[in-house]
């Protein structure tokens, strides 16, 4: 389950430990990411907005794509998740964390796909249609192929229609989050919820999963207003459901105190991430990562408020714990290191 944490899904960041190049040819992979190639005497690529010396892409997109490699996605998936940072013109500088999250929401695409379970034959032939159409990078097919599964759930007599409905309109949110499409996800979950919502408290897990994922959605598309009572709804579900020391429930506080944070709502969000970073101690222990990024979290609103004298030793508790827990190499050693260089 998607959560959010410090400006990105640092979760993701788990996905890239790289330490050979891939044999993925140089063009294909420049022309993948959106790059015009042109490699004469002077051994430059054509950027658009300037040029990048050739060994420069090589490395950088070869490390990528070779990262993906070793987590067992195949050459084709590869090409489509950088022909999706080429048609959602996602800047170079964040062609890492980007990858990173298309690879994470892919995966739980397929998850998720896997999680259709019907006796209606027509939505399953479907549904293997739409995963034979991903697996191929065609991703506008796929989403014709769920919307008639979907359609086909909606007006078939079998049993937990309504649930199976939701799973096809949940896949399809991971589909537009695969795809960088925020608006798209966020409606589609949303629209997913709406669905459980008449099933009522016994699928209370899968209605706030899908609000939680709403809410994310819509937050990263700018949709505030519409991200907050998503948010609200989920953490409610959850806190009437969950015993109160749940992940779920610090996952819920965590993403309405980040999107708190970002409207300048300092207050709102300050005791948000305290009673966060409270369960998270209690439930996992002290020196454990994820009581890492809450504290990096809470550093952060801080900061935004000028108070560096609170700031501060959350930063440094942060970094020693995960130095300690993931090895200083680690990408979250870095984000708390330059958060506590300013």
């Amino acid at each position: 389950m998607l959560t959010r944490v410090n400006n990105k899904f640092l979760g993701w960041m788990l996905l890239f430990s790289v330490t050979t190049y891939s044999p993925i040819a140089l063009a294909e992979a420049c022309i993948q990411a959106g790059k015009d190639i042109r490699i004469g005497d002077e051994n430059i690529i054509n950027q658009g907005s300037g040029n990048v010396n050739v060994q420069q892409c090589s490395q950088e997109l070869r490390l990528l794509a070779d990262s993906l490699l070793k987590q067992n996605f195949s050459t084709q998936a590869i090409n489509s998740f950088f022909q999706i940072l080429k048609l959602e013109h996602v800047s170079p500088s964040d062609y890492e964390t980007k990858l990173q999250e298309i690879a994470q929401s892919f995966r739980e695409l397929k998850q998720r796909l896997s999680g259709i379970q019907t006796s209606d034959k027509a939505i399953t032939d479907l549904k293997n249609k739409a995963d034979a159409a991903i697996d191929k990078g065609q991703f506008v097919e796929a989403k014709k192929l769920l919307d008639q599964a979907e359609q086909q759930a909606m007006d078939s007599y079998v049993e937990n229609r309504l649930l199976t409905a939701a799973e096809i309109a949940a896949t399809k949110g991971a589909l537009a989050g695969t795809q960088l499409q925020y608006l798209a996800m966020g409606e589609a979950y949303e629209d997913a919820a709406n669905k459980m919502g008449p099933l009522g408290e016994k699928h209370f897990d899968k209605w706030s999963e899908y609000l939680n994922l709403a809410g994310i959605g819509l937050e990263e598309a700018g949709q505030y207003k519409r991200s907050e009572p998503l948010y609200e709804k989920a953490l409610s579900l959850r806190e009437q459901y969950l015993p109160e020391e749940h992940s779920g429930i610090a996952a819920s506080l965590n993403n309405l105190a980040g999107l708190y944070r970002k409207q300048g709502r300092y207050d709102e969000a300050e005791p948000l991430y305290q009673r966060d970073l409270a369960i998270k101690e209690k439930a996992l222990g002290k020196d454990h990562p994820e009581v890492a990024t809450t504290l990096n979290n809470l550093a952060g609103l801080y900061e935004s408020q000028g108070r560096y004298d609170k700031a501060e030793p959350l930063y440094q508790r942060s970094l020693a714990i995960s130095e300690k827990a993931l090895g200083k190499d680690h990408p979250s050693v870095a984000t708390t290191l330059n958060n506590l260089a300013g």
